[in-house]
């Protein structure tokens, strides 16, 4: 009886370590599935370059450049290309080998920046954030934003490991005056405009 008792224990036990087991592996195989790459490029304002930042499997990564234009790779630097910083979980994306976003001053205004993912050779995935019109790439955009001053999203990939790459954009926006400026000016003008005729008077 004793013997049997402890077989059946035995068995429960290894049913509950497979159970177990296989729960751990499906959780793992979620979270790898799950897993964001984080990019964002920020133009700071008056022209003073750009920062990039990253967060997630790749780890936490921050550079900031002077010039307008930002180079983004793999850590395995493909040779010819000028990167800025470098982010291990860019990947090869699964259903392209380029993307471009283009990013509006206005709804149907001009181009103001632009973020091309590519690859420069055969599996090299490399990121370009582009705000000099000499730099902007040509072609049909995978997506078009207009920009608003915020850190706005801006395009999403999945890359050959399962994850999806997410890409945010915040631009510099030079300020339009606001209407009571435009009626202080207004305003202002009469003022000069009554003055002269006073004086013509």
């Amino acid at each position: 009886m004793f013997k049997e008792t402890l077989m059946v224990a035995r068995d429960i036990y290894r049913q509950c370590a497979v159970g177990l087991l296989a729960l751990a592996s499906l959780a793992f195989t979620a979270s790898q599935l799950s897993a964001q790459e984080v990019i964002n490029f920020t133009e700071l304002p008056n022209e003073g370059g750009v920062q990039m930042t990253a967060s997630g499997p790749s780890g936490p990564v921050d550079a900031t450049v002077s010039g307008e234009t930002f180079h983004l790779s793999v850590p395995q630097i493909p040779p010819g290309y000028p990167a800025d910083a470098t982010v291990s979980h860019i990947g090869i994306s699964q259903t392209a080998s380029s993307y471009l976003v283009n990013i509006l001053e206005s709804a149907g205004g001009p181009l103001s920046d632009q973020v091309h993912v590519y690859q420069f050779i055969p599996q090299f995935t490399v990121m370009d954030f582009l705000s000099d019109p000499n730099d902007f790439v040509a072609g049909p955009a995978d997506a078009t934003v207009v920009e608003d001053g915020t850190l706005q999203h801006v395009f999403d990939y999945l890359n050959d490991r399962g994850e999806t790459v997410s890409i945010y954009v915040q631009s510099d926006v030079i300020e339009a005056p606001e209407p009571a400026s435009f009626a202080l000016l207004g305003g202002t003008l009469l003022g000069f405009a009554a003055l002269r005729r006073r004086r013509r008077a």
